[in-house]
């Protein structure tokens, strides 16, 4: 059975943005296993208030002149081809 793939980002976009975990950890008021948890590329069970905390510091350190940074950008769900073919026959 497929199921939707939702791709979480933080990985990438801490890297993008050259913040490390200690500094990520420093901002969140959390520990550096914390952030390390959150950086795997599973979606973490996490709340709206964390998610928020993440996508501001995410914004606050990004590189001058890089658009904003959006939860689209860090929660990226995508479907399979068979999800594609079953969603447009049922349009």
């Amino acid at each position: 059975m497929e199921q939707h793939l939702i791709t979480w980002r933080l990985k990438e976009l801490m890297s993008a943005n050259k913040l490390s975990v200690a500094e990520m950890a420093r901002r969140l008021g959390v520990s550096e296993t914390a952030v390390i948890k959150l950086r795997r590329s599973d979606m973490p069970r996490i709340n709206g208030e964390r998610l928020n905390q993440i996508i501001m510091v995410l914004n606050a350190t990004r590189k001058k002149g890089k658009p904003p940074i959006a939860v689209s950008d860090l929660i990226v769900l995508t479907f399979s081809m068979s999800e594609v073919e079953e969603a447009r026959m049922n349009e």
